[in-house]
């Protein structure tokens, strides 16, 4: 008797604790004061909350080698010892590194000026420029011949940035250059629709403009030309996206008059193939120039 007495008491001592410090009844508390139907109730919630739609199989067996390094509570971010994780990692890397390479520099446009710290800007990553009043262009190799200060005099009138890596970040540098007239951005990799309005906003004074070789530039993008007031010619490529590429070229050359737009087919090998494609926009500048004074 005293030892099935003092096992009830034991059992009851967890409800004497909870009691004695004010602690919310167990479950198995509000189990045993529950009717039928609440206990019913409280089963279906339990299936609810353990169903859950099936786990599709793994797509690939290197699946299996994901790590979750958050149990451990060492990371807060999954990792990865697949290979392509690791290669798209790298390759973010390098496009974040891009962008901040090609940052506007407050400093470097107080010491040089815009239209000197465009052309430092231009030439350090393979570009040509080409200064107000000369005829020949400066090329990477040319650089040590930019003035290192501000010169007032000094002024930029054509670039060349075909063929390199500039995107959309570095084309705040592109901001208050008043006698910039020509420009070239043919083949460049990120190079796209948004660059391209980007580009109208800050040279409101292009004349000539050679966008080409970009397959990223469609009709979307094209619209956004018609505030270019003083655009005269337009150098682009159609690369097949059909007859709205060309009726956005006809609505722009009548919204603008003075514009000439100039469409190049693209290859099936993606070659552009067209019979004025070795002429540059400095050729074209020069064939008016002569037309004029005759």
């Amino acid at each position: 008797m005293f030892g099935l007495s003092l096992r009830r008491q034991t059992c009851r001592l967890p409800q004497i604790i909870r009691r004695f410090h004010d602690l919310p009844p167990s479950f198995r508390e509000r189990w045993a004061d529950m009717d039928d139907e609440e206990k019913a109730r409280v089963n279906k919630s339990r299936k609810l909350k353990r169903w859950g739609p099936q786990l599709k199989p793994e797509e690939h067996f290197l699946q299996a080698f994901n790590i979750d390094v958050n149990r451990h509570g060492i990371f807060q971010k999954k990792g990865s010892i697949k290979l392509t994780d690791w290669i798209a990692w790298w390759r973010r890397k390098q496009q974040d590194y891009l962008k901040w390479s090609q940052r506007y520099i407050p400093e470097r446009q107080e010491i040089l000026g815009n239209d000197l710290a465009l052309a430092h800007f231009i030439l350090h990553r393979q570009g040509k420029i080409r200064r107000k009043g000369c005829k020949e262009y400066m090329v990477a190799d040319d650089i040590v011949d930019l003035p290192s200060k501000y010169e007032p005099t000094w002024f930029l009138e054509e670039i060349d940035a075909s063929g390199t890596e500039l995107c959309y970040e570095g084309l705040d540098n592109f901001a208050d250059i008043p006698k910039l007239k020509i420009a070239a951005f043919r083949n460049c990799q990120y190079f796209d629709e948004w660059c391209l309005e980007r580009l109208v906003c800050l040279c409101p004074k292009l004349e000539v403009l050679d966008i080409s070789d970009n397959e990223n530039i469609t009709e979307r993008g094209l619209e956004g030309l018609y505030r270019a007031w003083n655009l005269k010619k337009l150098i682009v490529t159609n690369w097949g996206h059909g007859a709205a590429f060309e009726l956005t070229c006809l609505m722009l050359e009548e919204a603008l008059p003075q514009l000439q737009v100039e469409i190049k087919k693209a290859s099936a090998e993606g070659a552009v193939s067209d019979e004025n494609s070795g002429a540059t926009a400095e050729s074209t500048v020069v064939k008016e120039e002569q037309a004029v004074k005759q």
